[in-house]
């Protein structure tokens, strides 16, 4: 799903016939619409979309076009297939809705594709939802909610402003309008639906908690920053740690520059004393250490990379699930020809193994350590259950030729 940073006038595309599917209407401007819907007693439901779009082209391919959904949404929506994008191929028809677009850009903050509106019969907003639902029963579990005003987003908003404010609506409240990324709007409710917790820890709580904390000013960073142990005790190892660690990162204006292109090389004691200063020498040390990892990965230099991984697993990589541990033994696997480093990737990918006894990938991994390593018979032998245990995957059976011919399997 991509994120809009910028406006972008929405427009209604001339849609494709579906036998079966969603019967979108052609040609009508909004006035139009509104007029047809009213006068069928129908809702409107209009797919917003832009022509790069990968999420809007697979629910229109996938989803759209089954006769399930068609049959769903026919007898009770007017519906409307909306670009949002311009392009040099827009017709008069298309263009016949840039002035509806901006105000619909605006007034309903579509800030990502694919978004759905829906209006009642009589033309004003009753729900907004967004994202791509490959799964048919989950966009019509979507679009089921548009027809009950207790589930209705704007329905509620009205009735929030109206005075009605019990917590099962500034839940929902809060829920949907983090879905389609309304920002200040998720976060004025998260924050009024968390300030009205009796209990925080709770599993359910505690998630909802995590979701809305995005700052160090939010509730729940303070939660987790000073109450890390209880916190864990019912969401898991790292849980709290982790989340204070992200917002650390993400609010260092040291760190957040380095996404910038062409950032200079960092400054790593400056980030660390910055860190140190406003919270403590563990975040400081755990914020450091990962942040090495991600931009070394992140502009290739590898050499730096591998060194810095190491560090970070020795010292924070107890809980790390084993589909991460196995790539990150595989990278120093592919990138460094240090004994150290290849002997530390080792350990790594034995604990895969432990936890995770039949998997072809972890296997993999640890036999091809051995085998850089200098322990080829090793390595051939686990190589040969890696194929055993994956007999369809053919690349196993290339490595083991590799391997008894004496040549590299790595690049």
């Amino acid at each position: 799903m991509k994120r809009i940073f910028q406006l972008l006038l929405f427009v209604p595309l001339i849609g494709i016939a579906q036998d079966k599917g969603i019967r979108f209407q052609h040609g009508l401007n909004w006035k139009e619409t509104r007029e047809k819907a009213k006068a069928e007693n129908k809702y409107i439901f209009i797919d917003c979309y832009a022509t790069w779009c990968g999420p809007c082209k697979t629910m229109s391919q996938k989803v759209f076009p089954l006769e399930q959904v068609g049959t769903y949404m026919n007898d009770k929506f007017i519906s409307i297939k909306v670009q949002f994008d311009t392009t040099g191929n827009d017709n008069d028809t298309v263009k016949g809705w840039y002035a509806d677009a901006h105000q619909f850009m605006q007034e309903y903050k579509i800030g990502l594709f694919p978004t759905y509106l829906f209006f009642a019969p009589d033309g004003h907003i009753v729900h907004k939802a967004a994202g791509a639902f490959p799964n048919p029963k989950t966009f019509l579990d979507k679009v089921a909610d548009a027809l009950d005003p207790d589930k209705q987003f704007y329905t509620l908003l009205k009735q929030y402003d109206e005075g009605k404010r019990d917590t099962t609506m500034v839940r929902r409240l809060a829920l949907s309008a983090f879905e389609f990324n309304d920002q200040d709007m998720a976060a004025r409710f998260g924050r009024e639906y968390i300030q009205g917790m009796k209990n925080v820890y709770t599993k359910d709580h505690l998630q909802f908690i995590t979701r809305f904390t995005t700052t160090s000013h939010d509730k729940g960073f303070d939660l987790f920053l000073h109450h890390a142990d209880k916190v864990d005790r019912i969401m898991g190892p790292d849980h709290a740690e982790m989340s204070v660690m992200n917002i650390i990162a993400r609010e260092d204006k040291i760190i957040s520059s380095l996404e910038q292109p062409g950032a200079s090389a960092p400054d790593w004691d400056a980030i660390y004393a910055g860190i140190k200063k406003k919270y403590a020498d563990s975040y400081a040390d755990r914020t450091v250490t990962w942040t090495k990892v991600w931009y070394y990965q992140k502009n290739q230099q590898w050499a730096n990379y591998t060194k810095s991984l190491i560090p970070y697993i020795e010292k924070y990589g107890n809980n790390t699930p084993p589909f991460y541990l196995n790539n990150y033994a595989w990278d120093v696997f592919r990138y460094s020809t240090d004994s150290t480093e290849l002997i530390a990737a080792l350990s790594w990918s034995r604990r895969t193994m432990d936890k995770e006894k039949d998997n072809a990938a972890n296997m993999d991994t640890y036999a091809n350590l051995l085998y850089k390593l200098g322990r080829k018979e090793e390595a051939i032998t686990r190589e040969v259950i890696a194929a055993q245990l994956s007999p369809d995957d053919k690349s196993f059976q290339e490595t083991l030729y590799k391997m008894r011919k004496d040549e590299k399997t790595w690049n």
